[in-house]
């Protein structure tokens, strides 16, 4: 597959999950602080991250990885606390907070783009 982009739509957002190719006006306004972390809150918590978080410590729980948790549905519950403090603190420094104060905007002005 083959994708080209005029001149005139070269924007291209990439989430943390994934990149999604947006289509933007060449022209747009970079995103305010407020529309960041916006962004960034509606990433967290999102229920796709849920998931992965509940499957990452289940996964810890049956390999017994940081046995001090223990096991059990207590073992549980604080390995998923841990993942998910772990992972939306690094979400919000890399999508909100970073990018704010050194005035990153999370678009991409690309010339060209092509995917195979």
């Amino acid at each position: 597959m083959l994708l080209i982009f005029s001149a005139v739509y070269r924007r291209v957002v990439i989430h943390w999950r994934a990149v999604i190719l947006v289509l933007i006006i060449y022209d747009a306004a970079p995103l305010t602080s407020k529309q960041k972390f916006s962004l960034a809150a509606r990433g967290t918590f999102d229920p796709v991250s849920m998931i992965g978080v509940g499957f990452a410590a289940g996964l810890e729980q049956v390999h017994n990885s940081y046995p001090g948790y223990g096991q059990g549905a207590a073992g549980y519950s604080k390995r998923f606390a841990a993942k998910f403090v772990d992972g939306r603190t690094s979400d919000f420094l890399t999508h909100a907070v970073f990018p704010s104060l050194f005035h990153q905007d999370p678009h991409y002005s690309l010339s060209g783009l092509r995917l195979f």
